[in-house]
This record gives C-alpha cells, sequence and structure tokens, in this order.
C-alpha cells in the first residue's frame, strides 16, 4: 500500500478527536466496570447470606438461563451497534431497525429459555447425577423471567450507547447495581436463594424504565417486537407442559416434546409474524431486482 500510494510518516495531536473519544471512551468503559461489579460483586454478598452451595445454585441458574441469550445476543449487539449509529439522523429507519433486531432476539431466544426451563426436570431425571441440581427448579422461572426481559431491552441500551446517549447508560447501569444490591442482597439474606433469585427478577423488571425512555427517543414498536415471540412462546410452552405431565421421562420423550414445542412454536411464529416477515422480504427482493 506504502508504494502504491506513499506518505511521509509523521506525529499529530488532535485535541478535539481526542476530546471527542474520551466522552465517549471513558464512560463506555466505566460501563463496562460498573456491569462487572454488578454481576459479579454481588456474589461476595450472597456468599455471605447463602453460603458456597447457594452461590454455586444461583450461579448455575443463572449462567443455564443466559446460555441461548449469550448465543443469539452478543453477534446481534456487535452487528446492530455500527448500524443504529449509521441511521440516527433518519429515525423513521433506525426505529424499522430496532424494532427487527428485538424481535429477531426474541424470536431466537423466548421459545429457547423456556423449553430448556420445561425440558430441566426431564434430563434430571435422565441423568442421575444431575440429581444434585433439583433445588434450582423452585426458582428458575424468576432467571427465565430475567433472560427474557433482558433478551427484549439489551438492544435498547446498544441503541442509547450508537446514538451518543452513553451517560444515560451509564445512569441506568448505577440504577440497576443499586437495585441488585439492595434486593438480591437484600432478599438473599431474608429467603436464601429464593429471596436472591427474587431480587434477580425484581431488577430485571426495572429495564421498564429503559423501555419507556428510549420509547420517547425512538418511535419502535412493541407489539410488533416483543408480543409476538411471546405469544407465540406461550403456546409452545403449554403444549410441552402437556406432554411433560403425560409422558414418562424418557430419551424418545424427550425428544418428541423437544420435537412438538419446535414445530408448534414455528407454526404460530408463522400466525403472528408471518405476514410481517412476507412484507421484509418483499422489501429486500424490491432492493435486489433492478429498476427498470
Amino acid at each position: 500500500m506504502y508504494f502504491i500510494s506513499p506518505w511521509r510518516p509523521g506525529f499529530a495531536l488532535s485535541k478535539s478527536a481526542i476530546s471527542d473519544l474520551l466522552k465517549f471512551g471513558l464512560p463506555y468503559q466505566i460501563n463496562t466496570f460498573i456491569a462487572l461489579v454488578k454481576d459479579q460483586g454481588i456474589t461476595l454478598l450472597l456468599g455471605r447470606s447463602i453460603g458456597a452451595a447457594g452461590v454455586g445454585l444461583i450461579g448455575t441458574s443463572q449462567k443455564l438461563s443466559q446460555l441461548s441469550l449469550r448465543l443469539f445476543m452478543d453477534p446481534v449487539t456487535r452487528v446492530s451497534f455500527p448500524a443504529f449509529a449509521r441511521m440516527q439522523e433518519d429515525p423513521k429507519e433506525l426505529a424499522g431497525a430496532v424494532t427487527r433486531s428485538i424481535l429477531f432476539l426474541c424470536f431466537l431466544t423466548f421459545p429457547a429459555v423456556v423449553a430448556f426451563w420445561i425440558l430441566i426436570p426431564v434430563i434430571i431425571a435422565l441423568i442421575p447425577s444431575y440429581e444434585r441440581w433439583l433445588p434450582i427448579l423452585g426458582f428458575y422461572p424468576f432467571f427465565v423471567f430475567s433472560a427474557m426481559i433482558s433478551s427484549a431491552t439489551t438492544q435498547l441500551t446498544n441503541l442509547l450507547n450508537a446514538i451518543g446517549k452513553i451517560k444515560i447508560t451509564s445512569a441506568f447501569m448505577v440504577m440497576w447495581t443499586i437495585l441488585t444490591i439492595v434486593f438480591v442482597g437484600g432478599l438473599s439474606s431474608v429467603s436464601g436463594v429464593y429471596g436472591a433469585a427474587l431480587g434477580h427478577a425484581i431488577v430485571a423488571g426495572s429495564s421498564i424504565f429503559v423501555i419507556i425512555y428510549v420509547k420517547r427517543l425512538v418511535n419502535f414498536s412493541i407489539t410488533k417486537s416483543i408480543l409476538p415471540p411471546l405469544f407465540s412462546t406461550l403456546i409452545m410452552a403449554a403444549c410441552m407442559f402437556t406432554l411433560r405431565s403425560l409422558l414418562p421421562a424418557n430419551p424418545v420423550n424427550l425428544f418428541v416434546m423437544f420435537l412438538t414445542g419446535s414445530v408448534v412454536y414455528l407454526s404460530s411464529s408463522f400466525i403472528f409474524i408471518g405476514p410481517q416477515l412476507i412484507e421484509d422480504a418483499k422489501k429486500i427482493i424490491y432492493q435486489i431486482i433492478p429498476k427498470k
């Protein structure tokens, strides 16, 4: 590249560029540190109130509930961040992009999280060494709720960062850290692992404030992004719960429950989201096909 287009190396310093970078970069790194304190620091408090065994149960429940969330959310976040930043001058396009990205995440994570929750008792029954995880069945629904809320709202904090509202994100991070200490730490000292799990659900529920704030900035659609996969997941859950109560625990029935849940979810999703998917496909085809 140097031979094709040579240039003379030198040193330069742009105060305005440094200032712009630091205004965004420092709060962004601080948010990462606050998130670390919020998620990992609480373990120190829980260790004193519920003991090592309780911390193990809570940590395992949290990681299991977030497996599918991390699998889908991290790649989507990396792609959507620069996309949102480029669209911030076009509110209509930005609102559509936010709606579609949330729909995509919820479409993938809602059924995965709920189906795994329903199948956990069957998996434990089939693998005797997993019986030590039976205590998590009582409070695991709280983490299912938290994971579903996160899949719907994480894109909103990503949006705030992308359009330069990094200080607002910092304010929310501080709020969640305080709420985590108060509710997770406080309730764990009163009700043990159940209190800690309930505290996590309460903190996740506070994300409603993010939805309210972002809705004022970007008019994304909640009814198009969250409700269709939620309804489809509820229908799937009802079918899988019914099958679990009727069928004995064995590998074949485990596969039958998984397959039935998948078919029911995809079928109901096509009913709720099908017209929107067809509309999006037409837009893509219209952009690809040369105009005469």
